[in-house]
């Protein structure tokens, strides 16, 4: 009997600690859902990564806190290194900018779960608020900046002329809607009489 209470006293966890970790986990799935609802989703209208991005992000923060708390100073080193050599699973799915936000869904993981006596939570707080202030700020500046391109092919050769360009610019309007502010030939084929161009739009592509 005193070997089964001695192995459940081992096991006890500390009640400050215990809320300490049930803080952060708030906090960082707050700010997870802050910065995948209002900013990512708002800015790209993409749900396909969305669960991936939350699975990652809580495996990552409980991974990084049991390091922590257990003191494992080597072991939490290669543990981060760990985390860092997920970028090595690349695929022909997952572009640049999702890869972005998932490295920044495991950087948020990993400083919620570090508040430790020697790193403020004030300072963990200061720094969730300046991650989403900036990131949205970013993405509202790259929303009113950005310039998409779309390739089309054209059938009347006469509009590849310089002279035509107002009207080959009319034309795309016309057939695609989008705002269309320049173009640029990327291929002629005249026994066709047809060629490509990359037309250069602002806004959404309604398309994809």
């Amino acid at each position: 009997m005193s070997y089964i209470h001695g192995i459940f006293s081992l096991a006890t966890i500390d009640r400050e600690t215990l809320y300490s970790l049930f803080f952060r986990l708030a906090l960082n799935l707050g700010f997870l859902y802050l910065i995948i609802h209002h900013i990512y989703y708002r800015f790209n209208g993409k749900h396909k990564f969305i669960q991936s991005f939350y699975v990652v992000n809580i495996l990552i923060f409980f991974i990084t806190s049991l390091l922590v708390s257990a003191n494992i100073q080597t072991g939490f080193a290669f543990g981060l290194f760990a985390v860092f050599s997920i970028f090595q699973y690349r695929t022909d799915e997952i572009s640049i900018r999702n890869m972005t936000y998932l490295f920044l869904f495991i950087v948020l993981a990993v400083v919620n779960s570090l508040v430790t006596i020697h790193l403020s939570i004030y300072f963990i707080i200061f720094t969730n608020v300046f991650i989403f202030i900036s990131l949205f700020l970013l993405e509202m500046r790259n929303a009113m900046t950005k310039v998409e391109s779309l390739t089309i092919d054209m059938e009347d050769i006469q509009l590849v002329h310089k002279e035509r360009q107002d009207d080959l610019i009319k034309e795309l309007k016309e057939r695609t809607g989008l705002n269309i502010l320049s173009t640029e030939v990327t291929s002629i084929d005249y026994l066709k009489d047809a060629f490509k161009i990359k037309a250069f739009y602002k806004g959404d592509n309604p398309f994809n």
